[in-house]
C-alpha cells in the first residue's frame, strides 16, 4: 500500500489586497485575550 503524505499549505495576505484589515485581527490577536488596540500598543515600535 502506498503511504500517502501530508501537505500543508500557508495562505498570508502581506499586502491587504484580500483582506480588510490586518491578518492579525481576524483569530490571533483575540486569542491572546487582547483587543486589537492594546494588541497594537504593545507590539509597535
Amino acid at each position: 500500500m502506498k503511504k500517502r503524505k501530508l501537505v500543508v499549505a500557508l495562505i498570508y495576505d502581506f499586502d491587504g489586497t484580500l483582506s480588510p484589515g490586518n491578518m492579525q485581527e481576524f483569530g490571533f490577536i483575540q486569542a491572546t485575550g487582547l483587543t486589537k488596540k492594546e494588541f497594537w500598543d504593545k507590539n509597535s515600535d
